[in-house]
Parts: C-alpha cells; structure tokens; sequence
C-alpha cells in the first residue's frame, strides 16, 4: 500500500495560537460544514477552527490558566471536553455550530481574512459546566483523608453523559457531564477502580494516557511505568457504572504516552520510540464470566513497531483500517499499515520544522459517529500553527 499526503493548508498567522499548541480534536461534519477544530495550548487557551477553510472563530471565554492537553469530542461531535494540567475541566456545547454554514473566503478592506462570527451572542452560553477539581468519592461513600481525584488525562464517553479522568495511583474514575433535566451536577463522580500493587508490581503508578473504544466498553489506561491496564465498562444500573480490570500488557519498559483504539486493535505508544498493538477483538466478544488470567491470555500482541527517534506522543486510526499514525518526538507522523508484509516499515513519513504535539483524522459524516477517514488529518506544532493535510488523490 501507498500512501501520500499533501499539505493543504494552515492557521493563518493572526488566527494561530501564540504559544505551543498540545492538544486538537477535530468533530463530526455535519450537512452544512466540514466540522470544527478544537485546539489547546500550554497557556490555557482555547480555539476553534472551521475545519474546510482553516479559518479561526472568535475567542472563546478563557476556561482554563494552565496547558490544555485533553480534548475529546462525543460521537456527534455536540460535546467537547477540555481539561488542563492544573486540574480544571470544562465541557462545551457546540450543537449551536451545527446550523452554520461553511464561511467563504471573504476579506476586510484592508485585506485581511477577518474571524469567523460565533453562533451565539454570548460566547459564554457554549460552556455548559466548569469544575476546579473532581470530588474525592462517589456520592454516598466517605471520603478517604479528603484527597481529590486526580484528572491528569480525561476522556469524555463516545454516546453517554460521562467522563473518565486518571492520574496518581492510576486510579481511574468516572464522572458525570451536564444534561438537560438531569440533577446530577458536572463532576460527580459516579464510579472508580484502583489496580492493586500486587498487579502492577509498583506503588507509585501515574496515569499518563487514557483512551475510550468506539463502543464505549473498554477503557485503557497508560502508566508511568509502561504498563498499560485495559478495562471492561458496564451499567448494571443508571448512575453506576462498574469498572473490571480485565487485561494488563507490559510490552514497555517507558512511559506510556499515547493510546488509540481502532475496532479490534489496541494502539500503544511509549517513551522506548515504539508503538505496540494488541487484539482486543476476543475481549469484546467474550462472555463476562471470564477470569483475569483467561482475559489477559486473549488479548495478544499484534506487532511491536520502531522507527521514531523520539518519544511517541499520539496515534490515530481509522475505526475499521489496518492503518494508523503515529506522532513521535522527533517532528514526524508515520503512518503505518498492518496488512503489509513489511508492517513494521512506515508506508508514510513527514515532518516539520517544529515538533509535532498532537494530530486528529477527520471523522466522517452520518451514522459513523466519529469513525476517522485516512482521507484528511490535522496537526497541532508547537510554533502555534495548525497544519491540513490531505491525500494527494483528493482535489
């Protein structure tokens, strides 16, 4: 397989963020538009961008004072979560955006590309819930010497009003997103899991990374000592998610910084340049009696690739291909393709003058929800400029 993309185009100058830009979602198109992009950078701020033109909207209201390396979307693309290493999180409306239609490329009289107008009147009306930091138990449960849970990475869930946060003890919790009609407040932790030392074999893990499969079932969590711990998500009731440990890998001897799920396939990137990729197809479609042990045996070792020359920071797929990418250290995004008989041989590389922090495929349209295409991605560098790239056989 052959792969080529081009560059199509970027933030203009005065549009791009004036400090490095460390996280970029980018939503579902919609009949009318080709989505937005969400970007964050290290000192708080927040943009959005018309994903056809590259054009940046208005400001938004500040939400955050420190680096905002979390944004995740639901699979309409209506909710967007932010959150930042100080430990705010804010969650976003953007069904207003849906009714717009894609900006023309339109100038001022002193030839500039003016903003783009934002839908509402009061930009502050799109922020539907802001905390400082997550409550330190579920409701109903004492809290345990008053610590906070630690929102180091966040994850907002694919269909339901829910996020996952993570950080110190890697321990992972669940969290209520505001509704309408629901009297649940933002926040409210509704569930958590601690893996016990005698699983990991250390106890001072941290939650580095963290990622949702499509479906909503399986959630992954990166640590600092390279481990990766996959858990099974289920509702036996409203409100009260159970969360089983249900697979640990420890093909890394480095931090795991960056997680993606494709249908069947678990993505891992660490600090050791390599990615690795795990089967989790069997997990899935296994009966829940299954023990710890008989898990872990399922869900095998796919591939174990290495071509970057730094840390790898962020992978990507699309839901149903057996190619991905991947964002390292060193300025480049590699794709690779599994189907290959040279698999472990990127079939396509670029780079940067700057490096490369975070990137997002463009979802597709319809009743996919946030499947990506191989058709479209963006990236987000640290000179504070986003970057489109396009397949070359596109117009």
């Amino acid at each position: 397989m052959s792969l080529q993309f081009l560059s199509d185009k970027e933030t203009l100058a005065g549009q791009s963020h004036s400090s490095p830009v460390v996280s970029v979602c980018w939503t579902r198109p919609s009949t009318s538009t080709a989505g937005l992009v969400i970007s964050g950078d290290t000192d708080g701020r927040i943009k959005l961008f018309d994903a056809h033109s590259a054009r940046a909207y208005r400001n938004l209201p500040v939400a955050h004072h420190n680096a905002v390396h979390c944004i995740t979307a639901n699979h309409t693309g209506t909710t967007v979560l932010t959150s930042a290493i100080d430990g705010t999180i804010t969650a976003w409306n953007l069904e207003p955006f849906a009714a717009q239609l894609s900006p023309g490329d339109d100038v001022d009289q002193d030839g500039e590309v003016p903003l783009l107008l934002l839908p509402v009147e009061d930009a502050a009306s799109l922020i539907t819930g802001q905390i400082d930091s997550l409550p330190a138990c579920p409701v109903g449960e004492a809290a345990q010497g008053g610590k906070l849970s630690e929102a180091w990475q966040t994850a907002l869930h694919p269909t339901l009003p829910c996020f996952a946060a993570v950080g110190a003890g890697a321990t992972l919790t669940l969290h209520a997103t505001p509704t309408s009609g629901d009297a649940v407040s933002f926040g409210t932790m509704l569930g958590r899991a601690q893996p016990p030392p005698s699983r990991t074999g250390s106890k001072d893990l941290f939650g580095l990374s963290l990622a949702f499969h499509a479906s909503g079932t399986l959630l992954a969590v990166g640590t600092n000592t390279g481990r990766v711990l996959l858990y099974m998500l289920t509702w036996p009731s409203p409100h009260k998610p159970v969360l089983d440990l249900v697979a640990m890998f420890a093909d890394h001897p480095a931090p795991i910084r960056a997680l993606s799920f494709t249908d069947t396939l678990l993505l891992v990137g660490s600090d050791d340049r390599t990615v690795s990729v795990h089967d989790v197809q069997p997990i899935l479609t296994a009966p829940g009696v299954l023990s710890d042990e008989e898990h872990v045996r399922l869900a095998g070792t796919v591939a174990s690739l290495a071509a970057h020359k730094g840390w790898v920071l962020a992978l990507g797929a699309p839901a149903a291909s057996t190619v991905f990418a991947s964002v390292g250290a060193d300025k480049t995004i590699k794709f690779w393709d599994l189907a290959s008989a040279t698999k472990s041989t990127p079939v396509f590389s670029a780079s940067e003058v700057k490096p490369i922090r975070a990137f997002a495929f463009q979802p597709r349209a319809g009743d996919e929800g946030t499947e990506a295409t191989m058709t479209r991605f963006v990236t987000a560098s640290e000179d504070g400029a986003l970057r489109w790239y396009r397949s070359a056989g596109l117009g």
